[in-house]
């Protein structure tokens, strides 16, 4: 009997350990060396946006817009109101170009140029809306050169999502990757938040998907731009060390050059897991966080993602195991986290591991010790056939009970195993603490009496027959045994 429980209990998860044994393999992958692998039914539908540069060059040669020069006394006075600007003198700089802007209303480049600025300052005070407002005419006034009016035309993009306007930032942006060469990874992400707030989820996908994208081929450039750059940075310290080169007072020692992150935006991997998610496309929602995981092995998110995306596909064992391998990279540290895991070891006939589990973030304090939880470990403990350890979390769940009812579920479990002493003792423990239900009481006594019976304890074990027998549902059992009970004793006697 024994041998066949312990061969259950080893296969019923046998499954899971092969795969928690490679887990630290397969995450050990150099992350940064893998490109998008994402792929799914609307990433296969994505188009990359903006023009080559011979489009650029070409459409410049059309539309020539030369800026013409400033005048001398307005040049002098529009860097005094970038001054006032750059020192957060705000109201003497709108005061400044204020006068500027009725003196020169019938020059429409100085008008340009004024507004400009006014809507910088406006900006710097923390007035959005007006500085919208100088922002759109400047654009409208068409006299700056045109990558200039692709700066304007961002601009207004990210002010018309700061004032909540999804749309019009859309618009702006649409407008902006019409003229932009090779657009960076930036303005595709921020043209996906622009859609998504707009309520585009679809059409927010492949910006965000083109966002990561080109950060790949942004990564190369800047690392090889980094690795130049800290090369000579290294040569110019050296060079001061030795004092071949000497700095004056005023002059600083060069700055150390940043270096590029080794990964893409984990905000990028989330969005484009939660556009997925809401499209109902499971399996693209898994393509993405997949690859999230490359990237961030020790992000919990991406693994609670992963798991509850199988769990919505129906893939319950991927779903646990997606759990116990975060698990086994310790970043399940909240309570509901650990319990969520045993329940499913538990939905997956797993009570080893689901009551190991739950045991230990109980007793590390993860798990809040409590009557429900201890109970929870002592019934998976007792599918699992660990006898031991489910008296022990079945009398630290007593303990917190108001009732004797889980003392009695132990001393029945006793019973069933013939483990007459410990018994008796836990069915002593659940009467002498109360039990609420009339059969719970005559239940108590019954086993109570059968434990007693079996250590020979003739007179006690009929006491507590005798009290089992006044509830009607145990009278004839009760009173069969008392009979087997006067038999035993009078054979014995003889």
């Amino acid at each position: 009997m024994n041998q066949f429980m312990n061969k259950s209990k080893k296969s019923c998860f046998a499954w899971i350990l092969p795969i928690l044994a490679i887990s630290s393999v397969f995450f050990s992958v150099n992350a940064s060396a893998l490109g998008t692998g994402i792929s799914t039914k609307f990433t296969k539908q994505c188009k990359p946006l903006g023009i080559t540069q011979k489009e650029w060059d070409d459409y410049q040669k059309l539309n020539k817009r030369p800026f013409p020069a400033t005048q001398p006394l307005l040049f002098k006075r529009l860097e005094r109101a970038q001054e006032y600007y750059g020192d957060e003198r705000y109201d003497e700089a709108l005061s400044l170009l204020k006068s500027l802007e009725t003196n020169n209303s019938s020059n429409p480049a100085a008008m340009a140029q004024i507004h400009q600025l006014m809507d910088y300052t406006y900006q710097g005070m923390k007035n959005y809306k007006e500085s919208l407002k100088y922002a759109k005419m400047t654009y409208d006034a068409k006299i700056f050169p045109y990558r200039v009016e692709q700066q304007i035309l961002f601009r207004l993009a990210t002010l018309e999502l700061l004032l909540e306007h999804s749309a019009e930032s859309v618009k702006y942006m649409k407008l902006w990757f019409e003229h932009a060469v090779n657009p960076e990874s930036s303005k595709y992400e921020y043209l996906g938040q622009a859609l998504a707030f707009d309520g585009q989820l679809k059409e927010s996908v492949c910006p965000i998907y083109f966002a990561l994208d080109k950060w790949f081929d942004e990564h190369v450039a800047n690392v090889a731009k980094y690795n130049t750059n800290m090369e000579e940075y290294k040569v110019k310290m050296a060079a001061i060390a030795s004092g071949d080169i000497k700095l004056t007072e005023k002059e600083k020692p060069p700055t150390e050059p940043t270096k590029p992150e080794d990964h893409p935006k984990s905000v990028w991997y989330s969005v484009l897991f939660s556009q997925h998610w809401q499209l109902k496309d499971m399996e693209g929602a898994v393509s993405v966080v997949k690859e999230a995981l490359h990237h961030y092995p020790e992000d919990k998110r991406f693994w609670l993602n992963l798991s509850s995306t199988y769990t919505e596909m129906g893939k319950d064992e991927d779903s646990t195991v997606i759990l116990a391998l975060a698990d086994k990279l310790k970043l399940l540290v909240k309570s509901n986290e650990i319990r969520t895991l045993s329940q499913d070891y538990a939905y997956l006939e797993v009570p080893y591991l689901a009551a190991d589990r739950l045991q230990k973030g109980i007793e590390e304090g993860t798990v809040e010790s409590e009557m429900r939880y201890w109970n929870a470990t002592a019934v998976n403990w007792q599918f699992a056939y660990e006898i031991d350890k489910s008296v022990y979390a079945y009398f630290k769940a007593a303990e917190l009970d108001d009732t004797g009812k889980l003392y009695a579920d132990a001393g029945s479990l006793l019973t069933s195993y013939e483990r007459w002493a410990a018994a008796e003792n836990a069915l002593t423990k659940a009467i002498n603490k109360g039990l609420e239900k009339e059969k719970d009481v005559a239940t108590a006594y019954y086993n109570l009496g059968i434990a007693r019976f079996n250590q020979n304890k003739f007179d006690a074990a009929e006491d507590a027959m005798e009290k089992a027998g006044k509830v009607e549902s145990f009278k004839n059992r009760a009173t069969q045994w008392k009979a087997i009970i006067e038999s035993t004793k009078s054979r014995l006697k003889k």
